[in-house]
């Protein structure tokens, strides 16, 4: 009995024999093939971690809701990267879809008007789409103004100009303009760096009313941003919004306390206007156009059409284009401004537009601008101005849509609360990871197969 036990034992040879007698075959094959498994599950950890922090760069930063009317809303955020962002917008229960202002491209500046199919004092809920991925976060929800009935108040603007630093336009960059009473109001700046916030249809922030009186000493901040990172920020007056002195990207400023630089006040205006008894012929003023600009692409069926010029002067306008053509004739204030609202919506494509202006003498100069109108899907900004005698027009009633519940009204923070992602990233790497196991395994399988039956071989 005793022999038999030995004679096994000497026929099944343990696991030093086997690792000196076949030393190059199956030991360190499993052992190399075991290395590369845990090197190659760390690079894929590593791969994983890496593509989820490119996913999490995607999250929108500094969400911001403005503009807000009894028929439209702007949303505009940041991210790192430059990508593609949209917005869905819950509108009776379906899903709509909107793009940004400046169409399909990748952007680090987001900016979005929701201006179809919304009914005054309703809330809506959206989501903002980044990178493809879809973001949602329970501040993410707007209430309209309530409707307002009677005549527009008369047009009033601010406007300007930012540039960077070496003096090229800041283009991209949007306009936050924070007036106290008011809602939170931007401006999406333009390809030749300007930027123009309509206040006389500015709603108060309840969204009750429309809040057109504003004392000229009233204080404002104006924050502009273009990238992740600190907001230039800029202290004015509204007695300065027409223009509002040149921005510079990365440099904040004061305004409050500097001269005006640019048009003489209405009491210079009159003097100069009595030059003429003196035997002096008085110089007009330039005349310009500050929007639109050439070749500029308008986010808006109704462009504002608006620039300076001599006191007592005329503006005689006409827009050309495949439709019939619209024509106006301003008078140009003490002010030296005038401006005008194109009073039906153009349609999309290129116009171009004549301005005839007659200055006080009667002399007569011609000016030529070529513009682009977006596609309707395209359209950014409603015309928020219209002359005084205007009025508003009723909001169209659409289909009936459950009540929502009442949610806060829209403030002037810029951030609102972290979104969360609804779709994981996905990292690519399982089937790599899945096939490094199912070929270790075999490996193994096969060097245990080999150690068991080494005797035989």
């Amino acid at each position: 009995m005793n022999s038999q036990k030995e004679k096994l034992v000497k026929m099944k040879p343990n696991f030093w024999q086997f690792r000196l007698r076949h030393s190059l075959l199956p030991f360190p094959l499993a052992v190399s093939l075991l290395l590369f498994l845990a090197l190659g599950v760390i690079l894929a950890r590593r791969m994983v971690n890496l593509r989820s922090r490119a996913g999490g760069d995607l999250q929108p930063q500094q969400v911001r809701i403005t503009n807000v009317t009894d028929r439209s809303f702007v949303v505009s955020w940041l991210t790192l990267p430059a990508t593609k962002g949209s917005l869905l917008v819950n509108i009776n229960s379906t899903d709509a879809l909107f793009q940004d202002s400046r169409g399909d491209g990748n952007f680090t500046t987001h900016y979005i008007v929701v201006d179809r199919g919304l009914q005054a004092g309703q809330t809506y809920n959206f989501t903002v789409i980044s990178g493809g991925k879809q973001f949602r976060s329970a501040s993410y929800q707007v209430h309209l103004a309530q409707p307002i009935a009677g005549m527009l108040p008369k047009a009033n603007l601010a406007y300007g100009k930012v540039c960077l630093p070496d003096g090229s336009p800041a283009s991209g960059g949007i306009v936050y303009l924070n007036i106290p009473g008011l809602a939170p109001l931007s401006s999406l700046v333009s390809s030749e760096g300007h930027w123009v916030i309509p206040l006389s249809v500015a709603f108060n922030t309840s969204l009750r009313k429309l809040n057109p009186s504003l004392s000229p000493e009233t204080e404002e901040v104006i924050q502009v941003v273009r990238r992740v990172g600190k907001p230039t920020s800029v202290r004015n007056l509204v007695s300065r919004n027409q223009p509002v002195p040149l921005i510079t990207l990365g440099k904040d400023a004061d305004f409050r306390q500097q001269h005006p630089s640019a048009s003489p006040s209405p009491v210079v205006t009159q003097t100069i206007g009595l030059l003429p008894d003196t035997g002096i012929t008085p110089t007009p003023a330039p005349f310009s156009i500050l929007s639109p600009d050439e070749g500029e692409k308008i986010n808006t069926n109704r462009p504002q059409i608006f620039g300076r010029g001599a006191p007592g002067g005329v503006v005689k306008i006409e827009i050309h284009s495949s439709q019939p053509s619209v024509s106006a004739e301003i008078p140009i204030g003490t002010d030296q401004r005038w401006s005008w609202t194109v009073p039906d919506g153009l349609d999309p494509g290129d116009h171009t537009l004549t301005v005839y202006y007659y200055d006080p003498l009667g002399k007569e100069q011609t000016f030529t601008r070529h513009f682009t109108v977006l596609a309707a899907d395209n359209i950014a900004e409603p015309a928020f101005t219209a002359s005084a005698t205007a009025t508003l027009a009723p909001s169209p009633t659409p289909l009936p849509s459950p009540t929502p519940s009442p949610s806060p009204k829209p403030s002037s923070r810029p951030t609102v609360a972290a979104p969360t992602v609804t779709t994981i990233p996905n990292s690519g790497t399982e089937s790599f990871s899945v096939l490094l196991i199912v070929l270790s395994f075999l490996t193994l399988g096969f060097g245990g197969y080999l150690w068991w039956f080494s005797d035989e071989i």
